[in-house]
């Protein structure tokens, strides 16, 4: 890694012709130079046929080149990139699924979303002290040690609560909001 850490991508700030393509800006420097040492070992045949790779987001077009380039046969990816044009430009070579158990008989490489509990929600989730959770009492004071008692009836708060409202109907009801300051303004 020291040995990319001098490296630096050209950021633009235009698009490409026809394609709205850019290379990634100083935001994405360390993810792309990971992918690209990460690709390069396996160019040098480090990895086996059924290599796999997990990324924090779904793939760019160019990060989505290197890995079908490299052999990798399946990406599991935990943030979605809708910007990406990853699949519109090798549509021939990568392919979206919705579970993570790549098909044996596929020749395209799976990009997969990834199932379980994100790192933005690990320590909400797992951590006593940390996060945006409730506190977890575990222990008694002052009886040495001995496990606090717990009794479903007295369980009712969630360690994390929940939103009333799922991120879509937030998205939907921002738009509206937004639609309605617009058109506000047209008048």
């Amino acid at each position: 890694m020291k040995k990319w850490a001098s490296w630096r991508p050209a950021a633009t700030t235009s698009p490409a012709a026809h394609g709205g393509l850019q290379w990634p800006g100083k935001g994405d420097q360390r993810d792309h130079v990971r992918g690209y040492d990460a690709n390069e070992r396996l160019k040098r045949e480090i990895a086996s046929e059924i290599a796999q790779r997990v990324a924090t987001s779904f793939p760019c077009h160019n990060c989505a080149k290197h890995i079908v380039a490299a052999g990798i046969s399946q990406v599991v990816y935990i943030e979605p990139y809708e910007k990406s044009k990853a699949l519109d430009l090798h549509d021939d070579a990568i392919t979206t699924v919705e579970s993570s158990v790549p098909s044996p008989d596929s020749t395209k490489v799976s990009f997969a979303p990834f199932v379980g509990v994100g790192p933005r929600r690990y320590f909400d989730l797992f951590s006593m002290k940390l996060g945006d959770g409730y506190p977890v009492k575990r222990k008694e004071r002052g009886t040495g040690g001995k496990a606090a008692s717990w009794e479903i009836s007295s369980a009712s708060m969630a360690r994390v609560p929940m939103l009333p409202i799922s991120y879509i109907e937030r998205e939907q009801r921002s738009s509206s909001i937004i639609a309605e300051l617009f058109s506000n303004e047209e008048d």
